[in-house]
């Protein structure tokens, strides 16, 4: 059986902008498709992998999968989206959405 499961993920980092570095609160849902078994196990591997690379760390300074610098919300949710289906392979990823302080949110979708 194949199961579309929605995993949600918060943790805290800061990052650069032009105007300073400010830190936030996030939320990330990845949403997997494929066997629920398979799909938590793909889960996991993005919780160890990625949110706890850059819990509570400042993405411009190389978190995890960033490579430092300025970074803006796009760059940022881009960045999250990509690791996260690196991470989950081979169980596909059909979206990621970042959410910040609870402001609008940025989804990926992939096909």
């Amino acid at each position: 059986m194949i199961a579309r499961v929605r995993k949600t993920y918060s943790f805290s980092a800061s990052h650069e902008t032009p105007s300073g570095v400010y830190g936030h609160n996030y939320r990330m849902e990845v949403v997997l498709d494929g066997q629920p078994s398979e799909a938590a196990a793909a889960s996991e591997r993005v919780r160890a992998g990625l949110i706890s690379a850059i819990h509570s760390k400042d993405l411009s300074r190389g978190a995890g999968p960033f490579s430092g610098g300025v970074l803006d919300d796009a760059t940022i949710a881009r960045t999250l989206a990509r690791a996260a289906v690196e991470l989950a392979r081979p169980v596909p990823v059909a979206s990621v959405c970042v959410r910040r302080n609870d402001d609008d949110a940025i989804e990926v979708l992939f096909p």
